[in-house]
């Protein structure tokens, strides 16, 4: 099994994911099931109605495509503490968002 190639809290290190994330979740959120085979418009609404349960099942379905340790019980209280570095990880794992370099980072995300 692998790990998360960006950290939990590596949340700056892709400051265009960051700002994405922070200022529109339900869009990140809806992004990342996309890249999971899910209706994009469906999941960023349903985030806005509950986050910890929706940003769980699309956390489990990344890791369990990218053979990433871990457990649905960890996923769940990633996303009740701490749901925008969740979300900014997963982004930058998959690249859901798209290419955004404006920060000069090092990632190279895949064009969505």
């Amino acid at each position: 099994m692998g790990k998360w190639k960006h950290g939990f809290c590596g949340c700056f290190g892709n400051c265009a994911v960051c700002v994405i994330t922070y200022c529109m979740p339900y869009y990140t959120q809806g992004k990342l099931a996309e890249k999971t085979g899910k209706s994009c418009l469906l999941y960023g609404l349903l985030y806005l109605v509950n986050p910890p349960v929706i940003g769980c099942i699309n956390r489990t379905d990344i890791r369990k495509a990218k053979r990433i340790e871990s457990t649905p019980v960890r996923d769940f209280c990633a996303h009740c503490w701490c749901h925008l570095c969740a979300l900014v990880q997963e982004a930058r794992e998959t690249g859901a968002i798209g290419y955004c370099n404006l920060a000069g980072d090092d990632d190279v995300m895949e064009r969505a």
